[in-house]
């Protein structure tokens, strides 16, 4: 069965690119396939392929613009400010995730 990630608001998809961003990933390996397919982040979640595609040191700096710009433009899912969607795009490019 294939379903589709439940919606979330744009400050929680945010907020969910900001908790795999601190996040110090630890993803399982999965038998029989072991280091072909490591499980999710055992931590956040984050799916293994969608892990480390932000240099480490720009992680905490991307994270404290994230958090801004879901406390400044998309606490009641206003979604039409420029750096909301910005923002939104960046997380989802960290998460995976899809309009």
């Amino acid at each position: 069965m294939n379903t589709a990630p439940e919606p979330l608001t744009p400050a929680a998809e945010i907020r969910a690119a900001v908790t795999a961003l601190r996040c110090d990933h630890r993803n399982p390996m999965q038998p029989p396939h072991g280091l072909d397919r490591p499980g999710d982040c055992a931590h956040c979640g984050t799916p293994w392929r969608y892990g480390p595609i932000v240099a480490d040191d720009l992680r905490e700096p991307l994270a404290d613009l994230l958090t801004e710009a879901a406390a400044c433009g998309c606490e009641e899912g206003d979604d039409h400010w420029p750096q909301t969607r910005a923002a939104l795009a960046t997380a989802r490019a960290i998460t995976g995730r899809t309009p």
